[in-house]
């Protein structure tokens, strides 16, 4: 079954709403038979009935709370569905405050804490629109442009609400304030005089009722053909009804009215009853149709007399129970800020209150009345006179009658004459009908007496305020404030310092609430004060300012309950100079420096002095100078770039603003910067002694060496560069020395040759001689050949092939010769454990090309090359000649292709030194491609994972200047500030890394770690963060679609970031697009190119 069920019986009936089964029905109209008639709603406990009117004006914070249906013209808080804010430091707070269904016909005044938003104290801080809710309504400009996740989707169709952006003023907001709003409300049909259906704004109640019942949206959702109307328009002309609301009043008002806040979370019975509760209404179900009577005076339709009452009369009188004799009403009353209020009948201390006290013995009997409808005090008192009168006239009565009883109808006035209780065409109202299997109807009525129905002019309403105190929330403001900035306001202090100062006097506020002043001051020509000084009496010194310049000055006075007046302003007064200037600065001097130039000087030894001013110029003009910089130090270095002069002039500065006279100038002339110097050329080689013989000879020396044509010049006689003609059969050594030369000066092509001891080369035991004859022969024995140099025969196939030694079977310290030599085989196909080739070049296990090349495969602890030097040159230097045309040769070149699943385990090239780590010197572009990153360590308990936007959270360490370690985590709001980069690499736990940050000593033995390293190794993973340079950042549309160039900055999604609402770069800047992203939804993420400004 429906909310809304009836029982007919084959009669008219009231309108019935039944509970679960078995339980009671309880009457539409009526809360219990006898008792008092349904448009008459009982107070609930106070309580109760503070949080029904606090919830209309409070501010509720829910996206599913029920939407409440407004009537006529109600003062409601709304529900906050939407906040977010913006800006610097959070500077804008964007509020959606939803306040009812729509359509409705407007949006009146707004009040921000019960102050109108029109007042001057929200000038240039509050922005609100208003929408009435139509179904077509378009989006919020302001929240879209905003950047704040709210989307062109979001329109908020058939809801009315305010659109609200507040910029924070600490003046003004000291929380997220409490928005209400005025409104007139739903447009309703009005079957009366609008035959096309047009929906306008209405308060009569029978229209809002008809409005309720018909709305598939919040109300019953009836067919239209299921009300009659006719009953309808009757009653709504009732409501219209003029009448004077008070004596004395020239003005009129409608008799009834709805100004109705329905809350859809009640039920439609309880929604109904409040909506009757506005016009004394009766709603009934006849003939198939719902129907409305205001009960209201009238006349009988039918007569009872004994020839229909057939059996069963019965007569219930009043009782204390349900007889009063004072009535008190709750109202929403408007002109209380819209807040409950209540009138009583009969006024206390009236004669109509002596004569229902003395009829009634002197018992009070009290009933309290609640009308959440109505807003008007003069109709709120009708209702509760008629109330009570009604209570006093209340007699029921009930019997059997004949069929005829079905010729009346529920709510119909109807008269009885019988003699039982000797009554004579007594008027009555229909109350009840019921019909019995044997066709008589039972027949409830209730006494009707039209004298308690007409209007009676009321006295008018007096205007008394709620209390004779004085408002806590008005605060009155100090008077008569006065700047006085003469001298005799300076400090002076024990040290000699002059503290300029002036003197604000104000008259007190009369407020009696007030516990403290704040007075601020501003430069006349700023616009913002600072400076506050917070003082308990009328007076207060302010300092800070430079003398001879004009100010501004305000207080203001602030309540026990923190709540400001208005400030009282004086504008433009003139701060009177100090007299007595610094003593002028000495012995300013200006020295040539490489690029730059160098200034000192001697500061003054004033007790007051400040700071040193210094202008310079390029030429000798101090009058056309400008301001270099202020200091309070001796010396400073100007880096004004190489072979420049410059001219400069000091001057000293007090703290009360006063300047002393200009020194005389210094000048100088910068330097060039030394040019780089290029590398000196190192060539080696052997010498051989041409003599072989068992010892060893002298070790040769040489005057020099031209590095163009490769020739020792004063070589030791005995000694040359060619190795000689071997000896055969000698049994003696043959003997070189080794040596290296370096250029004297860099491409000056000359040196002198430096030699090592002479070392044995070859000797020959046992030799094989070959001649060209037809033997071979070892010395003993001789074999005879053809000819074996001979051409044709075996000279033939030993020319046409090569000749192999077994290499096994020679035994030697040595080996001297000018063809190629290959020992053994590397550990890949194309490599030798050791080769020299026949362009004299050495190659080593693992050569891929290039003069050298060093591979470590097997040995943990050793380094596949090595370089150590104690000299004032490198330890390793790499070079390309200049004639090199390869664009694929490098000076060094380090890779490392060694990972573990993710994780990077070493690095490409790493440098330390107790200057500078990696120096760029080149002339062109000193790095690139480049991308930056930091290392940063996470807790063990922290998921960060790559890709992911991170935040600082603590510093863990810190070496130098140069070296901090920070702890961060995934970013988890929008406009972070703490913002890092972007995590690009997890290398594992710190306890295997030594990162440079937890270095204590690098010696040539190894690397020291801090005793804090020991401390927190175990706890965290150390990655590395993309801070700087070129990359790609995860971003998802939450921000809306990007284009090339828009900045990125944090958003809710964790460890993602989105579009930053303006295009200045800010604190919370990540990084700025090089590409172009759309997204399909607001949770949509993508890989974005960009540059990453963090670093």
């Amino acid at each position: 079954m429906g909310v809304f069920d009836f029982i007919t019986d084959g009669v008219n009936s009231v309108i019935d709403f039944v509970g679960d089964i078995g339980q009671d029905i309880i009457d539409f109209t009526v809360d219990a038979i006898g008792d008092i008639i349904g448009w008459f709603i009982d107070i609930p406990d106070m309580s109760d009935l503070e949080n029904q009117y606090k919830g209309v004006l409070v501010n509720k914070q829910s996206n599913i709370s029920a939407r409440p249906v407004v009537y006529g013209q109600r003062k409601v808080g709304g529900t906050r569905v939407f906040m977010a804010t913006s800006g610097d430091d959070n500077t804008y707070l964007y509020i959606v405050l939803d306040l009812c269904e729509g359509e409705i016909h407007s949006i009146g005044d707004i009040y921000i804490n019960d102050i109108i938003s029109t007042d001057s104290k929200f000038s240039g801080l509050v922005t609100i629109n208003k929408y009435l809710g139509t179904d077509g309504q378009q989006v919020d400009p302001i929240l879209l442009a905003a950047n704040i996740g709210w989307t062109s989707a979001h329109k908020l169709s058939g809801v009315a609400y305010l659109a609200v952006r507040l910029k924070w003023d600490q003046e003004t907001f000291s929380g997220i304030p409490t928005i209400h709003a005025v409104v007139q409300g739903r447009k309703v049909y009005d079957t009366r005089t609008n035959a096309t259906a047009t929906v306008a704004l209405s308060s009569n109640p029978a229209l809002c009722l008809r409005d309720y019942l018909t709305n598939t949206r919040y109300g019953k959702g009836l067919a239209a053909s299921f009300i009659d109307d006719t009953s309808f328009d009757a009653a709504a002309n009732k409501c219209d009804a003029l009448v004077t609301s008070h004596s004395g009043g020239s003005g009129t008002q409608k008799i009834f009215e709805c100004n109705a806040v329905v809350n859809t979370e009640n039920t439609l019975l309880d929604n109904a009853k409040s909506l009757l509760s506005s016009m004394r209404g009766l709603m009934l179900y006849r003939q198939g149709l719902y129907g409305l009577i205001v009960e209201d005076e009238g006349n009988s339709t039918f007569s009872f007399n004994e020839s229909h009452i057939i059996g069963g009369l019965s007569i219930k009188s009043e009782s204390k129970r349900t007889k009063f004799n004072r009535i008190i009403a709750t109202f929403p009353n408007p002109d209380a800020n819209w807040q409950m209020d209540q009138i009583e009948y009969p006024v206390a201390g009236s004669s109509e209150e002596s004569g229902y006290l003395t009829e009634d013995g002197g018992v009070e009997l009290v009933k309290q009345m609640d009308l959440p409808s109505t807003t008007n005090i003069y109709t709120a008192k009708d209702m509760a006179e008629m109330a009570l009168k009604r209570s006093r006239n209340a007699l029921v009565t009930s019997f059997r009658s004949t069929s005829e009883a079905l010729n009346v109808s529920i709510g119909d006035i109807v008269d009885v004459t019988h003699s039982t209780p000797s009554w004579t065409a007594k008027t009555f109202r229909v109350f009840k009908l019921g019909l019995r299997i044997d066709g008589t109807v039972d027949v409830t009525l209730i006494e009707h007496q039209d004298s308690i129905y007409p209007w009676s002019t009321k006295t008018e309403a007096d205007n008394i305020p709620d209390t004779n105190l004085p408002n806590p929330f008005t605060v009155a403001a100090p008077t008569s404030l006065s700047v006085n900035v003469g001298a005799s306001n300076y400090l002076v202090q024990t040290d000699g310092f002059v503290l300029v100062r002036a003197k604000a006097s104000w008259t007190a506020s009369i407020d009696q609430f007030v516990e403290r002043y704040v007075v601020q001051w501003k430069y006349a020509s700023d616009s913002v004060y600072e400076n506050d000084v917070v003082v308990t009496g009328s007076n207060a010194y302010i300092s800070g300012f430079k003398t001879g310049e004009s100010i501004d000055v305000r207080v203001k006075a602030v309540s026990a309950l923190g709540v400001s007046s208005a400030f009282l302003t004086v504008s433009a007064t003139t701060v009177t100079a100090h007299a007595t200037a610094p003593s002028v600065v000495t012995n300013l001097t200006a020295t040539a420096k490489q690029g730059a130039i160098e200034l000192a000087w001697t500061n003054p030894t004033n007790a007051d002095f400040a700071y040193v001013q210094i202008n310079r110029h390029t030429s000798d003009s101090q009058a056309n100078s400008t301001l270099f910089l202020n200091t309070s130090n001796t010396s400073v270095v100007d880096a004004v770039g190489e072979n420049l002069a410059r001219f400069y002039w000091a001057r000293a500065f007090n703290r009360s603003g006063v300047a002393s006279a200009w020194t005389s100038t210094a000048t100088a002339t910068s330097t060039s910067f030394p040019a780089a110097a290029a590398p000196k050329i190192t060539h080696n080689g052997l010498v051989y002694y041409s003599v072989n013989q068992a010892s060893a000879p002298s070790t040769p020396s040489a005057t020099g060496y031209n590095f163009s044509t490769g020739v020792i010049s004063g070589l030791t006689s005995g000694w040359s560069l060619v190795p000689p003609v071997l000896d055969i059969g000698a049994s003696n050594k043959y003997w070189s020395s080794a040596w290296s030369v370096l250029e004297a000066t860099s491409g000056g092509g000359t040196g002198v040759p430096a030699f090592l001891t002479a070392q044995a080369q070859f000797t020959f035991d046992g030799v094989v001689t070959f001649t060209n004859g037809t033997t071979v022969t070892d010395g003993t024995n001789t074999v005879t050949t053809n000819g074996l140099l001979a051409s044709g025969g075996a000279a033939a196939d030993i020319n046409a092939n090569s000749t192999t030694i077994d290499g096994g079977k020679i035994t030697t310290s040595s080996i001297l010769a000018n063809i190629q030599l290959q020992v053994g085989t590397g550990n890949t196909p194309s490599s030798k454990a050791f080769e020299v080739n026949a362009a004299g070049a050495v190659w080593a296990d693992g050569i891929i090309g290039g003069i050298f090349s060093g591979n470590n495969l097997n040995v943990s602890t050793a380094s596949a090359v090595t370089g150590t030097t104690r000299q004032a040159h490198p330890a390793l230097f790499g070079q390309v000649p200049v004639n090199n045309a390869s664009t694929g040769a490098h000076g060094i070149r380090g890779t490392n292709y060694y990972v573990v699943g993710s994780r990077v385990q070493t690095s490409g090239l790493i440098g330390a030194a107790n200057g500078y780590d990696f120096y760029a010197e080149g002339a062109g572009s000193n790095y690139g491609p480049f991308t930056g990153a930091h290392d940063c360590l996470v807790a063990n308990d922290e998921t960060v994972s790559i890709g992911d936007l991170v935040v600082d959270v603590s510093c863990i360490a810190r070496r130098g200047l140069s070296n901090t370690l920070f702890s961060v985590e995934a970013s988890s709001s929008a406009n972070q500030a703490a913002v890092l980069g972007v995590i690009v690499a997890n290398n594992g736990s710190l306890s295997d890394r030594q990162p440079a940050a937890f270095i204590e000593e690098m010696t040539e033995h190894g690397i020291v770690m801090t005793d804090d390293y020991e401390t927190v190794k175990n706890s965290y993973q150390i990655m590395a963060v993309n801070a700087v340079g070129e990359g790609q950042i995860k971003v998802i549309g939450e921000g809306g679609d990007l284009a090339a160039g828009d900045l990125i900055v944090t958003s809710s999604s964790a460890g993602r970031g989105m579009k930053q609402s303006d295009n200045s770069i800010r604190s919370h800047t990540v990084a700025r697009v090089r590409e172009s992203v759309s997204f399909s939804s607001v949770s949509e993420v993508k890989l974005a190119a960009c540059i990453y400004l963090c670093g």
